[in-house]
């Protein structure tokens, strides 16, 4: 499956996560809202860690931010294609 190797070269999710999001599509909307979350703290820290000087810091942690973005974008293709939004209220 697609998803599931996209999913398991982000390395963003472990290995459960992932199987769920690949056999229980009512999970994927929990997972989106989860994957925002992680997004946006490493944003977050990489802005600290900027405020500090410490760029190389500030750099890993953007990796990893555009890790769980693009999480966020295979997740809600997986949402789409079982024919479900993929958010949850309140999810950005």
């Amino acid at each position: 499956m697609r998803y599931r190797s996209d999913l398991e070269r982000l390395a963003t999710l472990d290995a459960a996560a992932i199987e769920v999001a690949c056999t229980d599509c009512t999970t994927v909307g929990e997972l989106v809202a989860r994957a925002v979350d992680e997004y946006l703290e490493f944003d977050i820290a990489a802005e600290e860690a900027e405020a500090r000087g410490d760029d190389e810091h500030a750099a890993y942690l953007r990796q990893e931010a555009a890790a769980w973005r693009a999480t966020v974008r295979v997740l809600r293709m997986m949402a789409a294609d079982a024919g479900h939004g993929g958010r949850r209220h309140g999810a950005a």
